[in-house]
């Protein structure tokens, strides 16, 4: 947690391994990824990295079910399973109804749910939330905040980034905070209700 422009979306894009720090290194679920290739380090994003974006970044030209079902496909899965995980994902998270819909007809919490789920669909070891709550309105907020802590009481792991200190409260267990690219203070929280 910290300010714009603090360095949370940096350190959250070196441990997805999409930028490398200049001195140190980055280990996520025991892999140094300064040793593994650019190819390396696609793969092991699809397959052991889960990103939940700010503004989504969904495919306009798909429907929500393929959205989902692409992550699955990115690693070589067959068309017809990962579209029957991807379905499975999003009765899940309660918008099976919405799986033959255009991002551009959802709305802002359902558009946060298709690309929960499409984090969610090689099962990855790390799930990672980039400000998940801050381009939504406070009832879709509410129910994004509700499923990240729901997903994480079933045992995903989660590192969420954000300056919102009340989403930080309510959802996260430690708490690291920031400020000008450095970690400035980091302790143990009890969720709030």
């Amino acid at each position: 947690m910290g300010p714009s422009g603090c360095g949370k979306s940096t350190l959250l894009n070196m441990i997805a391994g999409l930028d490398r720090p200049s001195a140190g290194s980055v280990c996520v679920d025991g892999e140094d990824l300064g040793r593994i290739n650019e190819t390396g380090l696609a793969l092991f994003r699809r397959r052991r990295i889960g990103m939940i974006f700010q503004f989504f970044n969904l495919i306009d030209d798909l429907p929500a079910i393929d959205n989902v079902a692409l992550a699955a496909q990115l690693t070589g899965t067959p068309a017809r399973q990962a579209r029957r995980r991807a379905l499975e994902l999003l009765d899940e998270l309660g918008i099976a109804d919405r799986g033959n819909v255009y991002p551009a007809v959802l709305s802002g919490g359902e558009r946060q749910r298709v690309a929960v789920a499409r984090a969610l669909m090689n099962r990855p070891a790390l799930l990672l939330a980039d400000e998940p709550t801050g381009a939504l309105d406070s009832q879709a907020g509410e129910q994004v905040m509700d499923l990240l802590i729901d997903l994480n009481e079933l045992g995903q792991t989660l590192l969420l980034v954000t300056h919102d200190e009340r989403l930080a409260t309510r959802c996260a267990s430690q708490l690291v905070t920031m400020a000008d690219g450095r970690i400035t203070g980091e302790r143990t929280l009890e969720r709030t209700a």
